[in-house]
């Protein structure tokens, strides 16, 4: 799972870019329980290659990378696993737009690789871009799905905010403002409001 909270959740921030990618290649790097640093080197490499992380070396220490390189070593750590479903939660909160892109067009070719994901996100124009088809939630219900070719923000929105009597009070007493709740896509090439990618 790429996580919403990657500082927290899915990086250890004082630990080399090495050492946070190659946790899922254990096998790959190390001998009898012991680390073969130059095997680890050479898999982290790759992931930076193939994802064009910017960083001075993969021995650098991963606070020091901007937060869509970090990002980006989250990725490539799911990618190391070989799993065939990834979770993707809030790609690209809190990153430049350059780094936004390249975490896209990533996303894109894993779908076109045969790969599932599933892209939680409150950034609907992010859904609307990378994802074939949303699912739509209102106040923790399936408000609706929308297909890539009737992708239309008015429409998702509204069925976003169906759920709520006069627009603002869950259940829980709480208000809500921001009206982007999730969708959920999935098929070969998805995405969401809170969305899947299949």
């Amino acid at each position: 799972m790429l996580t919403e909270d990657r500082k927290r959740q899915g990086l250890v921030l004082d630990l080399s870019l090495a050492a946070n990618v190659t946790p899922a290649a254990t096998g790959r790097v190390s001998r009898a329980g012991l680390l073969r640093r130059r095997a680890e080197d050479r898999i982290a490499r790759g992931t930076v290659e193939r994802l064009r992380v910017r960083t001075p070396g993969v021995r650098a220490v991963v606070r020091t990378l901007s937060g869509g390189n970090q990002q980006k070593v989250v990725l490539g750590r799911w990618l190391l696993a070989g799993t065939d479903v990834l979770v993707v939660d809030e790609p690209t909160r809190g990153i430049d737009v350059g780094a936004r892109y390249e975490i896209h067009q990533q996303l894109v070719d894993l779908a076109a690789d045969g790969k599932a994901l599933l892209v939680v996100s409150s950034d609907l124009p992010e859904l609307m871009g990378i994802c074939d088809r949303l699912l739509v939630f209102s106040r923790g219900r399936v408000a609706g799905e929308v297909a890539r070719a009737d992708f239309d923000s008015s429409h998702i929105l509204e069925l976003a905010y169906s759920g709520y009597t006069n627009g603002t009070t869950a259940a829980d007493g709480t208000t809500h403002t921001d009206g982007t709740t999730g969708t959920d896509g999935t098929t070969g090439t998805t995405g969401t409001t809170k969305g899947a990618r299949a």
